[in-house]
């Protein structure tokens, strides 16, 4: 009691708080623990009087604790964010063997959380992992392959999304043909593992026509002489296979000509005669020699009936294409050494 008139100043101690430490954002799902410290007594908003609190909030969410230490009081507040994940999103578009896949980044971040790293895995690719937003990789197979994608936003939620891209096998080209001493006809013989063929496309070069869209075309006009036809067919899926296959036209029955010219000894060290045997066919001749790799190795003009000819070259087979005015003639040959 304070009587006669006197007045007494009260003072009430104020804490000087510290700082309460811990991590103040994170995502849905996780949660997080806060300290405090510079006082001896603590009492949270959450009714937990413990210098630690571990909180998983739903939502963002500010926590407040008041510290004393003897007649001294302080307060702090701190807020803890929490972010959603984001959507996480690619497409990509099935290809060929051979051709690279694109994979394109369809994430959505979360309001005011932008996505702040892409990590792609795509095993059996090259390359076989990304971080950029978008990627491409070439797979060296036809199948199909897992892609995973994983996003991270600002504040560190992540999101995972998981997907099989295709890559096609391209279909096999292939063809047979049967000629006569002016036209040629086709027989097409491809086949396709993925998906059917559904298109084909003819290449005559020199031919009457000069391209087809039909399975076998018939009955195609040459000139006499050699030519190179291509073709190539697409499948179900957009994939393509080409086949090219040389033919020669003779303007003779091709068995008569080659009747008509005689090579000997076969098999041989290396030197041989060439003989022509028909009266009826002139005596100049162009030889052209190849390796079994299509290299032309030796490219001699004859003139007379019966020539020798020496060709130094490595032991193998050889092809020996004979021209004359009326028409081409093939002769295999053995070089034995």
């Amino acid at each position: 009691l304070i009587s006669g008139g006197s007045s007494v100043d009260v003072f009430i101690a104020k804490l000087n708080f510290g700082f309460i430490s811990g991590k103040t954002k994170i995502c849905t799902g996780q949660n997080t623990t806060l300290t405090a410290s510079g006082g001896t007594n603590y009492s949270w908003s959450t009714g937990q009087t413990t210098t630690s609190i571990t909180v998983s909030p739903t939502t963002t969410t500010n926590y407040v604790v008041t510290a004393t230490n003897g007649t001294c009081v302080g307060t702090e507040t701190v807020n803890v964010t929490v972010g959603s994940p984001p959507t996480v999103a690619f497409t990509s578009i099935p290809v060929c063997f051979g051709s690279t896949i694109t994979l394109t980044n369809g994430s959505i971040s979360p309001v005011s959380d932008p996505i702040t790293s892409w990590k792609w895995a795509m095993p059996g690719g090259n390359p076989a992992t990304a971080i950029t937003r978008n990627t491409t990789t070439l797979y060296g197979t036809a199948g199909t392959y897992t892609v995973t994608l994983v996003v991270t936003t600002q504040i560190g939620c992540t999101g995972t999304d998981q997907q099989q891209v295709i890559v096609y096998t391209p279909p096999v080209a292939n063809f047979s043909s049967s000629k006569d001493t002016s036209s040629a006809s086709f027989n097409d013989s491809s086949t396709s593992t993925d998906g059917n063929i559904t298109s084909w496309y003819w290449i005559f070069p020199g031919g009457n026509p000069s391209t087809s869209t039909m399975q076998n075309p018939v009955n195609i006009i040459y000139p006499a002489g050699s030519y190179n036809v291509c073709l190539t067919v697409t499948s179900t899926h957009g994939c393509t296979g080409t086949d090219c296959q040389a033919i020669i036209i003779s303007s003779v029955d091709e068995n008569y000509l080659e009747d008509s010219v005689s090579i000997f000894p076969n098999p041989t060290i290396g030197v041989f005669t060439i003989r022509n045997n028909n009266q009826g066919l002139p005596a100049n001749m162009q030889l052209d020699i190849y390796n079994v790799l299509g290299e032309k190795v030796y490219s001699p003009a004859i003139s007379s009936r019966s020539s020798i000819v020496s060709l130094n070259v490595p032991s193998g087979i050889y092809l020996l294409q004979i021209k004359t005015d009326n028409g081409i003639a093939n002769k295999k040959l053995i070089i034995n050494k």
